[in-house]
């Protein structure tokens, strides 16, 4: 079976701020994955499933309303305004405005 990498950016370009995360260990791909962005004091953290697999330090990068939000696709930048599509199925998003202690 095929696998990929998860690839996880947070950017502002007004701010000049970006995050990029990734899973450095390819997931097997056709198989559903639980995917956790975990924001707490500066500090982004990727989980896959529970397994912490990359973090990042990043202060006032904030998202909010004035940022787009794109989930499954990246705009790109450099000079053009095309947008990378990911080709496959999301099935559950869930955004939530707090943080517990277990993670």
């Amino acid at each position: 079976m095929e696998k990929g990498i998860i690839h996880f950016i947070i950017s502002d370009i007004s701010l000049k701020k970006e995050v990029r995360l990734e899973s450095k260990v390819p997931v097997e791909l056709g198989e559903w994955v639980e995917i956790k962005l975990i924001y707490h004091d500066g500090t982004y953290i990727l989980y896959i499933g529970d397994e912490k697999v990359d973090e990042m330090q990043e202060e006032g990068l904030e998202i909010n309303t004035r940022n787009s939000l794109l989930l499954g696709a990246i705009k790109n930048h450099a000079g053009s305004s095309h947008t990378h599509y990911f080709k496959g199925e999301i099935r559950v998003i869930k955004l939530e405005n707090h943080f517990e202690e277990s993670y």
